[in-house]
């Protein structure tokens, strides 16, 4: 009798364990999909973008509402032997989402509708020019709307400890579909009031990574396996008394 509960118990655990190793394999989940990208030229052409000196943007526009939870881009870093080397740790970013201003022309508006502060460790993006590429997860997604003029702006943190640690933004090699401008990105200085325009265009790459959803039916299943261990357990007790 305790050798046939022994291996009814058995099975039954088997069958749990393989209901949620098919939870796990057969979780609905959407690949990561790139909603917008203007891939890097790594060509040496670059706008300064951080804490020190001010700010770049750059601008585009999309063609469905959009939840981004992932943000690529390529630039250089001085590497500052004891302050910041960017191979070897991280490095913070503030990376965040403008409306256009229409109130001074094709300009972002400064106050920004998102902003997150990232930390991101750079790789090698070309071994010719040393230029890093970049990497960071968004803590709080961001909802982007469709067929509105759009800005974003990565701006490297100075580190200081008496050090100028600059952050460069590599220019793209194209821009995206739909982008209000062609070959156009925005420059904001410490000192300046107001953004400028300057003849570049910035590489990025904005990506949706859905957090994954179980199917209905292996919800079921696993379900199952779990009254079926607990029905077994109520048995064997009664089998004891």
């Amino acid at each position: 009798m305790n050798t046939l509960l022994g291996r009814n118990r058995r099975i039954l655990a088997s069958m749990a364990v393989s209901a949620a190793a098919t939870l796990y394999m057969s979780t609905s989940q959407a690949d990561a999909a790139i909603i917008l990208q203007q891939p890097p030229a790594l060509d040496g052409a670059s706008a300064t973008s951080d804490t020190s000196f001010g700010r770049a943007f750059e601008d585009f526009r999309l063609t469905a509402p959009a939840t981004i939870t992932d943000v690529q881009w390529w630039g250089w870093v001085a590497n500052v032997p004891g302050v910041y080397e960017p191979l070897s740790g991280p490095m913070a970013f503030t990376i965040s989402f403008h409306l256009d201003d229409p109130s001074i022309g094709f300009f972002p508006n400064t106050t920004a509708f998102s902003e997150q502060v990232v930390s991101a460790t750079g790789e090698i993006g070309s071994p010719t020019w040393y230029a890093a590429h970049f990497t960071a997860h968004l803590d709080t997604p961001v909802e982007l709307p469709a067929g509105v003029d759009l800005w974003i702006s990565i701006v490297g943190h100075d580190l200081g400890a008496g050090s100028y640690v600059a952050f460069r933004w590599a220019q793209a090699t194209e821009d995206a579909p739909n982008t209000p401008s062609a070959n156009l990105a925005a420059i904001q200085r410490n000192d300046s009031p107001q953004p400028s325009l300057a003849a570049i265009r910035l590489s990025f790459v904005l990506e949706s990574n859905p957090v994954p959803v179980p199917e209905p039916g292996t919800l079921g299943l696993l379900g199952f396996g779990i009254a079926m261990i607990g029905l077994q357990r109520r048995r064997i007790r009664r089998a004891r008394r």
